[in-house]
């Protein structure tokens, strides 16, 4: 029980910590999703099937494990969008939120183009979140702080988190 307990802590830390070895340039978008058409969560991941062998099963689960309708005012589909960026399964690697991160870093456009339509809907479901969910992300902020005691508050990603969420209170 003791090592399953060890490996959840780690795997925790890992995810609050993915990107803190990255640069912290600024770097403009390499690509744009506006003239994106939404689609359904099932065809938004077909195009990630060469490099997510499991994308399709995986989105079946969240969609599954969606209310319907959700009581968000979302979509089915954004709802589920959501749920899939979040959830983790073996190999950790293959994880959706994983290979679409490291996709992101690498400035590739071409590596990005497959991922547009997922991007397109999981963009518009966030931004379609309405602002209650806000002291989710407040309290996921306080678990953040906790994980991430040891860097000083003038550490960038903590800067750029916390102006984030500063942004996201007044909209």
């Amino acid at each position: 029980m003791a090592t399953s307990g060890r490996r959840e802590v780690a795997r925790r830390i890992l995810r609050l910590t993915d990107g803190i070895e990255e640069s912290h340039e600024v770097h403009e978008p390499v690509f744009d999703i506006k003239d994106t058409p939404i689609e359904s969560l099932e065809n938004a991941v077909n195009p990630l099937v060469p490099f997510l062998p499991d994308i399709r099963k995986h989105a079946v689960t969240a969609k599954k494990a969606c209310k319907n309708p959700p009581p968000d005012g979302l979509t089915l589909d954004e709802s589920a969008s959501i749920r899939l960026y979040s959830m983790e399964w073996v190999p950790h690697d293959k994880c959706l939120y994983v290979v679409l991160n490291d996709t992101l870093r690498s400035e590739d456009g071409e590596k990005v183009k497959p991922w547009f339509l997922y991007l397109k809907l999981f963009r518009t479901a966030f931004e379609r979140l309405p602002k209650q969910h806000l002291t989710e992300l407040e309290n996921y902020q306080r678990a953040v702080d906790i994980g991430m005691h040891s860097l000083p508050s003038n550490h960038p990603n903590f800067q750029q988190w916390k102006k984030a969420l500063e942004s996201a209170k007044e909209n």
